[in-house]
Parts: C-alpha cells; structure tokens; sequence
C-alpha cells in the first residue's frame, strides 16, 4: 500500500558523498527529485528533475526498487543516477545543493537517513568529502 504520491527520488553519489538539494523557504535538505508527470516513467522523472534543478546531465540511470521508501507525503520511488558535469541551482523551487557525506549533522528530512542506509548499507561507508566546494547557494 502506497502512502503520498509517487516522487522520483534519485542517489547521486561521488567521492564518497551524496548529492542533496534543499528548496527555497525549507531548512531541512532532502534528497533531489519531484513528481511523476502522467503517465511519466519513474527513470525519466529522475533525470528530468535534476535536469531542470541542477542543470546536470545524466550519464546512467538504474531503479533501486528496493531502497523505495513510503513517507506520509509521499511514496519515494529510488532510483541511482550518474552525473556528468557540476550542479548548478537552475530552478526556481531549489536553493542550494551539498554534497553531503553521511556524517556531518545538518538538518535532513526523514527519507534522506532511510533511503541513504539502505543505499550504503552504512551511513560511514560513505567515506570522505569529494575534494572542492561542498555547497553552493543560489544567487540571486
């Protein structure tokens, strides 16, 4: 039984650590991804919402049906992507984006910790930062 709606969530990771994104007026950070459109492909979607959040291009895309999580908004269908290039804030709905390495404390809405354990098993086997800027603010 499904609980929200279906939002394609995708795993981004380099270098040890995972892409997160977080929305403008929001403070915890989540994991990239949106809603299905109809009759949309949950792999497209994925693609499609980093495309049009981070500008980024995607390389491969693999459903990980089995890291899917139910949340009370909504249904989080997983999916790992490889990028190509840097994310940059390109959407009106994203504020920032962080590579994230499973070990700092910041503020993470309920599914990232769920999705991102099940995804490496352990959050420390995420292992050390990617080398470079970590965060990037929108700017205005």
């Amino acid at each position: 039984l499904q609980s929200g709606y279906p939002r394609a969530t995708a795993i981004v990771a380099q270098s040890g650590s995972v892409l997160l994104v977080r929305e403008r007026r929001k403070t915890a950070w989540s994991l990239p991804g949106g809603r299905l459109n109809r009759d949309e492909p949950v792999l497209s979607a994925a693609v499609r919402e980093l495309w049009e959040e981070l500008g980024v291009r995607t390389l491969r895309a693999e459903r990980l049906g089995h890291h899917d999580y139910a949340a009370s908004r909504a249904h989080h269908l997983v999916c790992l992507l490889e990028i190509e290039g840097e994310p940059n804030v390109r959407s009106s709905e994203i504020e920032a984006f962080h590579w994230w390495d499973g070990i700092e404390k910041i503020d993470l809405f309920s599914h990232v910790n769920v999705i991102a354990k099940r995804f490496t098993g352990t959050r420390s086997q995420l292992g050390p930062p990617a080398p470079g800027p970590y965060s990037r603010e929108a700017t205005d």
